[in-house]
């Protein structure tokens, strides 16, 4: 379809939003078409996983159409979850974090998400991600890249402030 060839695309979101601009996913006509395979049995949603640098279409597509739960390995989750924390989309947090919770190596997810909303600035998702679901703030991601080093390395202020009153240790981040 349009749609499987547009998300395999990398950096192609412009295509990709005027294709789904044509499909409404509230139209019960339309969700057979969102959930459709090609050739290779795969939905447009793991195409766009399959892809390289291409985790914006993906949260794109799971933000318009919600219907996903059945497409996504616990490894897909586990690379898409930054993604959707730097896009600031607390409610897809909720939903990811409701479904990939008990697999393995979920903190360390978390704490990928952390690092990258505070580095995008999304003080909505840090205060979810620690208020919320209990991420320790000094828990660096793979990289060792911590929250508050993420948030002082793009002067985030207010992140940094959030984060230091719940715990972030400055020391770690001169480290």
């Amino acid at each position: 379809s349009a749609l499987h060839l547009a998300v395999a695309v990398p950096n192609n979101m412009v295509c990709v939003q005027l294709v789904c601009s044509q499909l409404d996913a509230r139209d019960p006509k339309i969700m057979p078409k969102i959930r459709a395979r090609n050739r290779k049995g795969e939905t447009a949603l793991q195409v766009a996983l399959r892809a390289q640098d291409n985790e914006d279409t993906v949260v794109y597509l799971l933000q318009r159409f919600g219907s996903w739960k059945e497409q996504l390995s616990s490894e897909d989750v586990h690379r898409v979850l930054p993604a959707v924390c730097r896009a600031g989309y607390t409610r897809l947090l909720e939903d990811l974090h409701r479904e990939a919770r008990a697999h393995a190596g979920w903190q360390l997810v978390l704490a990928a998400g952390l690092v990258a909303a505070c580095s995008a600035k999304c003080l909505k998702v840090v205060e979810m991600l620690v208020g919320q679901l209990g991420v320790d703030t000094c828990q660096a991601d793979k990289e060792g890249t911590t929250p508050l080093m993420a948030a002082s390395e793009n002067g985030h202020l207010e992140c940094v402030e959030y984060l230091v009153t719940h715990g972030a240790k400055v020391e770690q981040a001169a480290e």
